[in-house]
């Protein structure tokens, strides 16, 4: 992946970590976008599809979702309604 290495970290186990920063390019959302994303992962935790100690699969599982084809935005969903 080419990742600078102020971007990586290593936990006690060994596994490799990689800063969001690198990945989008921001360590900031606007607060809609935060406020859309918390939502989101609340739900999730409260349907017991996420743990509270992984909450970076919400991440994962919306990429996936996306690469598939899944289309919330286009489907009639709107991501930014509270």
């Amino acid at each position: 992946m080419g990742v600078p290495d102020r971007f990586i970290r290593r936990d006690r186990s060994g596994t490799i970590w990689i800063d969001l920063e690198y990945l989008l390019g921001s360590r900031r959302v606007p607060l809609p976008v935060a406020q859309v994303i918390a939502r989101a992962v609340r739900t999730m935790e409260e349907q017991d599809d996420l743990s509270p100690n992984a909450k970076w699969q919400a991440l994962e599982w919306w990429a996936a979702d996306y690469m598939a084809g899944a289309d919330p935005i286009h489907a009639g969903a709107d991501p930014t309604d509270e």
